[in-house]
């Protein structure tokens, strides 16, 4: 038995995590470069998930708060910001408190558009489960759920 295996009960054969983690690395790198996987693997880009947050927490965020949430830098966050403002879809304003931060809200434009993301991934999704079939279908969304429930509480 290699040290990779583990052995869980007498009636099963080891299994060899290190070479399923090589296996499942190799199938990962296939998905990112099917790019009918990209809506489905890839919830949001940048603006859509913004514009989710904003919608989901219903009242003006600060960008360090979108970037602690995204977990990515502030310069990265402020160039998201732009390309939304640019579109009407949020807004920014003086944080009274401290002139030094802007408040980011989320403007009736936003709000559509977050709407539309939600209802074409969703879309996306659908037909992503459909294909898979009923069994597997089933199956990969017990998969993420046991992923989140790991993982999830960081």
């Amino acid at each position: 038995m290699s040290d990779h295996s583990v052995h869980t009960t007498a009636s099963e054969p080891p299994v060899d995590y290190h070479a399923l983690a090589i296996e499942l690395r190799d199938v990962k790198r296939e998905m990112v470069r099917i790019q009918k996987l990209h809506g489905i693997v890839h919830f949001t880009n940048g603006e859509s998930y913004v514009l989710g947050l904003l919608a989901r927490r219903q009242s003006p965020l600060h960008p360090k708060e979108i970037s602690d949430a995204m977990c990515i830098s502030t310069a990265r966050v402020a160039k998201i910001l732009n390309q939304l403002e640019e579109k009407n879809y949020i807004e920014r304003s003086c944080d009274p408190n401290n002139k030094r931060q802007k408040w980011i809200a989320l403007l009736p434009a936003g709000l559509a558009q977050n709407t539309l993301n939600i209802e074409a991934y969703i879309q996306r999704l659908s037909n992503f489960l459909r294909a898979l079939g009923p069994e597997d279908a089933y199956d990969y969304v017990r998969i993420q759920k046991k992923i989140v429930a790991i993982y999830g509480n960081d």
